[in-house]
């Protein structure tokens, strides 16, 4: 097959959990031996990123890179832009920069005449390569455009349908094939907007995120990864202040994501606390892995797979969970899920704390002490949680992959 994978959104970004699965699909792709070929923007999820992240994000995944400048006019202005080339274990990619691209605000505005340019370069290209197979994702108003221009040029079109935030069924109408991670999404839009999707989870690498030397010296962590409002970081806040209590000596991680280190580290009630550390966004998670004991998910936004709790059960972590979105399906299926999926509500979005807040707090609480010293029961339950996760080993998954993309390109 010759797959071309275009999206506003960058998919180097190693913050992004759709940018991460998709950049793996693509190199799984490319090694089996189909040709695969990335046109891409310049969004990354960060509100701090810079010409100068992306050109990091290139160095981390490729020897070297080629950039051109260019300009294209139209309806009377003129839009100059870079292009960054290079090939990413064997996926040709190319990244367009247009001048100003960072300083945009909203962050997530597309000027017409950014978009009207990447199109023009995403028509050369399909008019060029003759893909297959167009992939995407992304709702930006140039989707459209792109899906109708690959259909009418004879491509068959995929849809990688990550989140919950899409509301209008025409943008998918353009799309023969539309790929969700979990049931629960494929429910909520079939639900929602009539849509039928396939399901398939996350490609994820297990040698990326498995600790190498895990030992109980080591794991002396609870760990909250990406922490943020929508992860849940107001509840683990207070989760943290009632563990100072009981247990001060249980030392808690907030792992920054999207929100930035500095503006949690700057945080009044958790600079008070003792049992506390902050860590910057880890661009190898094996690291946090590491020293991980138990894992907290206690995510306020409706997750459709649940990345985090996967990498942790590889790694023979506990994670409890919220019962929220796809995390009692995606973990619900072991004997042992009781004790992980945990209640909490959507009041965590505000930091007054009530009568039903702090039954949660107290919920949450017990479930960590009932495994905290435990070592015996955890050790148990990593045999059981490691055998659970391989169902969604990378070799099993990326076959997954192989064959929705070929069930496409036979298609008549």
């Amino acid at each position: 097959m010759k797959i071309l994978f275009s999206s506003y959104h960058n998919y180097l970004d190693s913050y992004s959990g759709a940018a991460i699965t998709t950049r793996e699909i693509l190199r799984y792709l490319s090694r089996r031996g189909d040709e695969v070929h990335v046109l891409c923007g310049p969004l990354f999820d960060s509100h701090t990123s810079n010409e100068d992240v992306l050109i990091e994000r290139m160095r981390s995944v490729s020897d070297g890179y080629v950039m051109r400048t260019g300009s294209l006019s139209f309806h009377g202005r003129s839009t100059s832009f870079k292009t960054y080339s290079f090939s990413d274990g064997g996926v040709s990619s190319t990244i367009f920069l247009p001048s100003g691209a960072y300083a945009q605000t909203p962050r997530h505005f597309l000027p017409r005449s950014h978009g009207d340019a990447y199109l023009a370069l995403l028509m050369g290209e399909i008019r060029r390569f003759h893909p297959t197979v167009y992939a995407t994702y992304g709702g930006y108003w140039a989707a459209a455009r792109a899906a109708k221009f690959a259909r009418s040029s004879g491509v068959k079109t995929i849809f990688f349908l990550h989140n919950l935030s899409y509301d209008r069924k025409e943008l998918f109408d353009l799309f023969d094939s539309i790929i969700v991670p979990s049931q629960f999404a494929a429910d909520y839009y079939r639900t929602r907007l009539g849509i039928a999707t396939t399901v398939v989870p996350p490609l994820i690498n297990e040698r990326q995120v498995i600790a190498s030397s895990r030992s109980p010296d080591r794991t002396k962590y609870i760990t909250l990864i990406n922490a943020s409002i929508e992860k849940g970081a107001l509840f683990a806040i207070e989760l943290a202040r009632e563990l100072s209590r009981v247990r001060p000596e249980i030392p808690i991680l907030f792992v920054a994501g999207r929100s930035s280190f500095h503006s949690l580290s700057r945080n009044q009630t958790l600079r008070s606390l003792p049992n506390i550390s902050f860590s910057p966004g880890a661009t190898d998670p094996r690291a946090i892995y590491d020293v991980t004991r138990l894992l907290l998910a206690p995510s306020l936004c409706e997750e459709t797979f649940g990345r985090v709790a996967i990498e942790a059960a590889w790694n023979g972590i506990p994670a409890l969970c919220a019962a929220r979105g796809a995390l009692p399906e995606v973990m619900g299926q072991i004997p042992e899920a009781s004790q992980l999926i945990l209640p909490l509500s959507s009041f965590w979005r505000h930091s007054e704390l009530n009568a039903e807040k702090r039954s949660e707090v107290l919920i949450w609480r017990d479930a960590i002490l009932n495994l905290w010293d435990d070592e015996p029961r955890r050790r148990a339950l990593a045999v059981s949680l490691q055998r659970y996760a391989s169902r969604y080993s990378y070799e099993t998954v990326s076959k997954q992959y192989a064959r929705a993309f070929e069930e496409l390109s036979s298609q008549g």
